[in-house]
This record gives structure tokens, C-alpha cells and sequence, in this order.
């Protein structure tokens, strides 16, 4: 297999092609994307989100990093990877809930595929075999991802919020305009592209948008730093249970609780601000169904 994965890579970079680079304008428009390209080698392009400048992750509790590379041997391998990593192991598979479908997916061997250079801790390449799995995730308004580490039965999941929605969509139009029908034309990246298919399932879960609406049409009332009651002591136990908090629920919120706050909002890509507003009352009640 490995020797099959080689050849057909090899197939790819020794091409020659007279095809124009990708248009990379959209991608310079947007906020939190980085492109590079050299004016000299215009079939040469990197373009990546999911970074903020020399801050690091824009998630720390889980991220998603999304990475368009052509080598510049060839304008005929643009390689669109959808990587979700956490801060610590390197994930085979991933499991996703969306608004009302699960889905399971072994992530892209780009190592065993000599592609090391760009790999990460969990990548999913854009293609027919992923499509419609992203494609729900960006247009959900519920997004948890949990990732099962390669070498042991340690997991860790987060959500998206809606900023990484829309990044996704992006990076989904551009497969649609720029890559899919390359794919239809070029008969030796099509290959490259099945060998590197992630395998994806997917099944009918229970429609979550009107449990959100539910939930929605509560009302909260903001908890923070000092704050005593008995909203504080649920506050406290819906975290201890969601692994964010230990100890017990004692009412009081101080300095841990805020930081077990500031955890949640960053796995569920909300303001991080340690003060438990209804968004963030909200993702906590939908996190707890969901654990159930």
C-alpha cells in the first residue's frame, strides 16, 4: 500500500502543467488567513487558518487548523487538509455531532503517505468521501468534535463556534471552484486523492435545533467573580461533570471556577471572559444533554 501511495505521488509531482495558478484573492479578504505565495512561482501557495499571528491557537482548549497547500511542482496537487488537534496527542480518529447526524472518521495518513511536511495531530482531506460530512458542520449551528487519541483511549472534545463555521465555508467553496473539478480532469490526482480518503460514517441523530431553541428562549442571569448562590453551586456542578472543575460545588464563585469558565467558553469557541453569561449558560446545559 505504502508503495502504491508513493507512485502515485510521484506520478503527481513529476507532472508539468501549464494550468494557472488558484485564485487566492478570497482568502487575502479574510480575516485570521494567512496566504503565501511567491510572485515568482505563482503554482507555489500556502494558505492557513486557525492561527492567531504569534499568539498561537485562537481556541487553546481545541482548535481547528485549516491547511491549502500546493508543493509548486505542479499546479495539479492543491491539497486541502481540515485538521482538528487538541494541545497534547495525535488523534487516528474522530467522532463529530452536528445538529442532527454523528459521524466517525479515520483521519488522513498524510505520513504514511510521505506528506509528513504538512501533517498535523488530525487531518480530514476535502473530498467526495468528507464533503458532505463538513459541509454539515459548517452549516450547523452545533458542532462537537471529540478526538480519540491513536495509541490509547484518551479523548477530548470541543466545539466550533460560528468564526470557524465560516472559515470552513470558505475553504468548502474554494474545494468546489477550484479543486473538485480539477479532480474530474486529472486522472493521476484523482488518484492521489483516493489513497489519501479519510473513511467516513455516518448515521441519523436526534435533531438538536429545537432543544437550542429551548434552551434560547430561557432566561439567565449572568454569574461572575464573588458572585454566592445556588445558580453558582449548578454552575459549578455542570463544569465538575463536563471535567472542567474539580472539587466540589460550594456556591462561591471564585478564582477556579472563573478559570474552569474561561476552559469551557475556550473548548466551545466563545468570548473568553470567565464570566458565565446565557451563551455560555446555554453551551453548558447543551454539553451536559449531550454527555448524557
Amino acid at each position: 500500500m505504502k508503495r502504491f501511495l508513493a507512485i502515485a505521488l510521484m506520478l503527481v509531482f513529476t507532472l508539468s502543467s501549464s494550468a494557472l495558478a488558484a485564485d487566492l484573492a478570497r482568502f487575502q479578504q479574510a480575516e485570521g488567513v494567512t496566504v503565501e505565495c511567491d510572485p515568482a512561482n505563482p503554482t507555489a501557495y500556502s494558505v492557513l487558518a486557525g492561527f492567531s499571528g504569534e499568539a498561537g491557537w485562537t481556541q487553546p482548549g481545541g482548535h481547528m487548523l485549516i491547511r491549502y497547500k500546493n508543493m509548486g511542482r505542479s499546479e495539479e496537487l492543491p491539497l486541502i487538509l481540515i485538521s482538528f488537534t487538541t494541545s497534547g496527542f495525535k488523534a487516528g480518529t474522530l467522532s463529530v455531532r452536528t445538529d442532527a447526524h454523528r459521524y466517525d472518521a479515520v483521519c488522513t495518513d498524510l505520513a504514511g503517505a510521505g506528506l509528513s511536511a504538512i501533517d498535523s495531530e488530525a487531518s480530514v482531506l476535502v473530498n467526495g468521501a468528507s464533503l458532505a460530512m463538513l459541509e454539515d458542520m459548517a452549516g450547523s449551528e452545533i458542532v462537537r468534535i471529540t478526538l480519540v487519541n491513536a495509541d490509547s483511549a484518551e479523548s477530548e472534545t470541543f466545539a466550533l463556534g460560528a468564526s470557524d463555521r465560516a472559515t470552513l465555508q470558505l475553504f468548502l467553496d474554494e474545494y468546489a471552484a477550484e479543486v473538485a473539478p480539477m479532480l474530474q480532469t486529472s486522472a493521476n490526482l484523482a488518484k492521489v486523492y483516493d489513497v489519501l480518503s479519510p473513511s467516513v460514517t455516518a448515521q441519523d441523530a436526534e435533531d438538536l435545533t429545537a432543544l437550542m431553541a429551548e434552551l434560547r428562549a430561557e432566561e439567565y442571569v449572568p454569574l461572575r467573580t464573588d458572585d454566592v448562590s445556588n445558580a453558582v453551586a449548578a454552575l459549578q456542578q455542570a463544569l465538575i461533570d463536563l471535567g472542567c472543575l474539580s472539587g466540589k460545588a460550594d456556591g462561591i464563585f471564585g478564582k477556579k471556577t472563573a478559570e474552569a469558565v474561561r476552559r469551557f467558553q475556550a473548548a466551545c469557541g466563545l468570548e473568553v471572559t470567565g464570566v458565565a453569561d446565557a451563551e455560555t449558560q446555554v453551551q453548558l446545559r447543551l454539553a451536559l444533554a449531550l454527555a448524557e
